[in-house]
């Protein structure tokens, strides 16, 4: 049997301006202490392209520089 459940790293999270275009998007933050360094790094971003469907983008922050290192999508059940 498979579990569904994991540990997954805590996050905060608000809606601000997207780093892909000139519209707001929820920003999920792992910058938080009990988060090891290279997650604390990267910053997700999340946008409805369509009802029950979300496109995020991963961000890699490095040497003062934001970076897109993939894309992900969302589908509601």
């Amino acid at each position: 049997m498979v579990s569904d459940r994991f540990k997954v790293f805590r996050f905060e999270t608000s809606v601000g301006p997207s780093r892909a275009g000139a519209f707001d998007a929820v920003q999920l933050d792992y910058d938080l202490p009990e988060n090891p360094f290279f997650i604390r790094a990267i910053k997700d971003e999340i946008r409805e392209l369509s009802p029950d469907l979300y496109l995020g983008q991963a961000w890699r922050r490095a040497g003062g520089k934001e970076t897109l290192v993939l894309y992900f999508a969302l589908q509601a059940a």
